[in-house]
């Protein structure tokens, strides 16, 4: 879900969307926050257009959603926009889709080995702890046989999620680009965590990322304690909000609602590992 705001933010950076505050206020008159059309024409890729079709809808002529619709959306429905991430990724030449298959066949094996292994376990054990105590005692020998299989096929399933782990589903292409997305990553979270200190361009500039990365509140935080950094043009609100917190606000909240959906990542350390749309 971190991604798909930060391509949301990164497609209004570029012109594609607005967001601004609504008039008729949400519940509890709490803020409520609108993504407004702007220029549909821009160039986007398949997964950058499946997050708008999530944001605005299918409507030729869209009129402006509520945010919170959008994130909603996200939740539920926004497992194809990974899959297409991934689509783009294979075809740049960054994913192997073999080593892919092959993580995931050690990974359900290994799964699978680990639940049969703890229940077979657990079952011979407890019946022969009753064997003990009630026999027939001919059959002991049995149920303890049981459980040290399942005992195996556990340990068995866990050594499998281990190496299924470190399977990396980069080709070479991708692993070299690894390395300096996470540099940028690192730079981001330390930057929105106080560490070091970021240009005034660098705010509008890598938000999308910093969203991405889960350091969004983070992130406008920083540079809103440094005073010196204009909002985004793409939001838009009346002369005593933009006086006020409301562009902070609406980006905390968001990714409040974010790391609750997410279960969990907030500020610095969650997050997908990702970038935005514009990292490809």
């Amino acid at each position: 879900m971190h991604r798909q705001v930060g391509t949301l933010f990164d497609l209004a950076r570029r012109g594609v969307v607005a967001v601004r505050k609504s008039e008729r206020g949400g519940v509890f008159h709490r803020k409520a926050y609108e993504i407004q059309p702007r220029d549909l024409g821009v160039p986007m890729l398949p997964f950058e257009q499946e997050v708008l079709r999530l944001a605005i809808g299918d409507d030729p002529a869209p009129a402006p959603r509520e945010f919170s619709s959008f994130l909603n959306r996200v939740a539920s429905s926004g497992r194809g926009v990974e899959e297409l991430i991934g689509k783009h990724m294979i075809a740049l030449g960054l994913l192997d889709p073999e080593r892919i298959r092959t993580r995931r066949r050690w990974q359900v094996g290994s799964a699978l080995a680990t639940l049969l292994g703890a229940a077979a376990a657990v079952l011979g054990a407890a019946l022969s702890a009753g064997a003990v105590r009630s026999g027939p005692a001919a059959t002991v020998p049995f149920f303890a046989t049981v459980a040290g299989i399942g005992v195996a096929a556990l340990l068995i399933g866990v050594a499998g999620l281990v190496v299924s782990s470190n399977i990396s589903p980069l080709t070479p292409r991708g692993a070299a680009a690894a390395a300096p997305a996470r540099e940028l990553r690192h730079w981001v979270r330390d930057i929105a965590a106080g560490g070091s200190t970021g240009a005034p361009d660098d705010f509008e500039r890598w938000l999308p990322f910093a969203f991405a990365f889960g350091s969004g509140a983070a992130w406008v935080r920083h540079f809103r304690k440094r005073g010196e950094t204009p909002l985004p043009e793409w939001f838009q609100a009346d002369g005593a909000d933009l006086d006020g917190f409301a562009f902070f606000d609406f980006v905390s909240a968001s990714a409040s609602s974010v790391d609750a959906s997410a279960g969990g990542g907030g500020d610095g350390g969650g997050g997908s590992g990702g970038g935005s749309s514009s990292a490809g």
